[in-house]
């Protein structure tokens, strides 16, 4: 009877220390993902190592935000036409269809 005690409590330290490793791997391969991840984010690069979005996008020269335009006919005469959402002057009116590019 010792013997099969023996034998069970043999297999139950053993599963324990099978447990016990793998969840010891499970941890390193999470370190090793974090510092990984961390590396990439480091280069510029995201996990699907594409470039990581720019955090301060270039802005436009002030003077530029203040352009407006009073009709197409006033963005032609300036030589923007089309002119694209973002781009100084836009605006709704301008866009008659709503795709994003006025006096097409």
């Amino acid at each position: 009877m010792d013997a099969v005690r023996h034998s069970i409590d043999q297999k139950v330290a053993d599963q324990k220390e099978a447990e016990r490793k793998e969840a010891e791997r499970k941890e390193v391969e999470r370190k090793e993902a974090e510092r990984n991840n961390a590396e990439h984010q480091h280069d510029g690069q995201t996990n699907s190592g594409t470039p990581a979005p720019d955090q301060n996008p270039p802005q436009p020269p002030a003077q530029d935000q203040n352009v407006f335009y009073a009709s197409c006919a006033a963005v032609r005469a300036a030589g923007k036409a089309p002119i694209r959402v973002g781009e100084p002057g836009y605006d709704h009116r301008l866009d008659r269809d709503g795709d994003g590019v006025g006096c097409e």
